[in-house]
């Protein structure tokens, strides 16, 4: 068997799932769990998966959500981490922990540990909701994945972190630029109020640097001090980011962001001749007139590798 699949109905389930899984999992390459939010997942059903995960030596992916379950916290985070320091050749990570119970001392176990494993080319980290999470921790996790050189795709997600500040989203932008080979890159830190123009210039300075980039999807929905300056930093990192073919962006509900900052970053697209899907979302951005998207619909009529595009200003 090379790859295993287990829907987490409880911790008694996933104890009995996972004994029957080690009859057969010598040669385990791919390991997941999902949560179907419907049963309770705690710390307990975690240190079951973590001793089990030890075993799996010739694991090069896993897949682990347990969305939603607040008996979840850093002790349980700890199991697993434990688990995945033992897996030297792992290439692809994905932990979904939204809406658990997590703080900066479980991203401060993730840096300390996680940093021993160079191999990885995929990490996907989605700790949405977990409120406690701060700039400490966003740092943490930061310094530990500036490690990981053969980095090719990276998705964050801190939404409703609301504690983030620009500090760190400048400390991770400053660890972005070790990224050379980075492919796709996805930022999610919508509700995180606190954050400002600066972080986005901190960001933009990191971006122009990654030049393999081909997707770039960045969400700050809600994030109300983000102003047309922002945008224009944005827009002048993407001028130098010459491979990109997707770009996603959602500043939904920003009511300081006008006509001015939407068309920065029309006007910059002109420069991407590969770009074939374009989504933009500035919904509910008041100052966002007809005349701006009419400025902007002129700007992509001259994008002619585009193949999607999808709008909502409504």
């Amino acid at each position: 068997m090379r790859r295993c699949r287990i829907s987490a109905e409880g911790d008694y389930k996933i104890v009995e799932m996972l004994k029957l899984m080690r009859k057969s999992s010598s040669f385990l390459q791919k390991f997941e769990i999902i949560s179907s939010g419907l049963y309770e997942v705690t710390n307990t059903g975690l240190r079951h998966i973590g001793a089990c995960i030890k075993q799996l030596s010739s694991l090069k992916s896993i897949s682990l959500s347990f969305c939603r379950c607040p008996s979840i916290t850093d002790e349980g985070l700890n199991n697993i981490i434990e688990g995945l320091k033992r897996l030297s050749y792992l290439q692809v990570l994905s932990l979904n922990f939204h809406g658990c119970n997590i703080t900066n001392e479980g991203m401060n176990i993730m840096g300390q540990s996680l940093n021993r494993l160079i191999y990885f080319q995929n990490i996907n980290l989605d700790f949405s909701g977990c409120s406690e999470i701060s700039n400490v921790g966003l740092s943490s996790l930061s310094e530990c994945l500036k490690k990981f050189i053969s980095l090719q795709n990276l998705t964050l997600k801190f939404s409703g972190c609301s504690e983030i500040t620009d500090l760190g989203i400048n400390n991770l932008s400053y660890n972005l630029t070790t990224f050379t080979s980075l492919h796709r890159i996805s930022l999610n830190f919508s509700d995180c109020p606190k954050i400002t123009d600066n972080a986005l210039n901190s960001l933009s300075e990191s971006l122009k640097v990654l030049t393999s980039l081909q997707s770039f999807n960045l969400n700050l929905l809600r994030c109300i001090k983000i102003t047309d300056i922002g945008l224009h930093s944005i827009s002048q990192s993407l001028r130098s980011l010459i491979s990109l073919n997707i770009i996603q962006f959602n500043f939904s509900e920003c009511p300081r962001i006008t006509d001015k900052g939407l068309n920065s970053i029309s006007k910059s697209l002109k420069a991407l001749k590969l770009l074939q899907t374009l989504n933009l979302n500035f919904y509910l951005c008041p100052q966002i007139t007809d005349k701006g998207l009419q400025n902007m619909s002129n700007d992509l009529n001259g994008l002619s590798s585009i193949n999607a595009i999808n709008l909502n200003f409504c």
